[in-house]
């Protein structure tokens, strides 16, 4: 049973250009080494109400075994140890574990 998250990370103002450049690395990096992770898009809006800059990151994974494989990935330890190191985020990251009930990813 697949899984889906989305990742919610509130960006520090005159950071996103950097933290962008990171997440787009570890998209890549995740396209390259883990077949299991179905969905892996990165997209940044910022919040209406608050003005804050935030990276969203829709997540699908095709079951737990491969959700543990990217938490404890060397590049994904990396990836937190830097946005940490370089204070690119206003707040802790927000997950949410969701379930699926219709739509469609694409038409192509």
């Amino acid at each position: 049973m697949s899984l889906y998250i989305i990742a919610t990370f509130a960006v520090n103002e005159g950071k996103l250009a950097r933290a962008i450049e990171i997440f787009k690395a570890t998209a890549d990096s995740v396209k390259k080494n883990e077949p299991d992770c179905l969905r892996f898009e990165v997209m940044s809006s910022t919040n209406a109400e608050t003005k804050q800059d935030e990276i969203v990151v829709l997540e699908t994974f095709a079951n737990q075994a491969a959700l543990e494989l990217h938490q404890t990935s060397d590049f994904n330890v990396a990836f937190f140890k830097t946005i940490m190191d370089e204070e690119l985020l206003a707040a802790p990251p927000v997950f949410k574990a969701t379930k699926f009930h219709g739509g469609l990813l694409s038409r192509v």
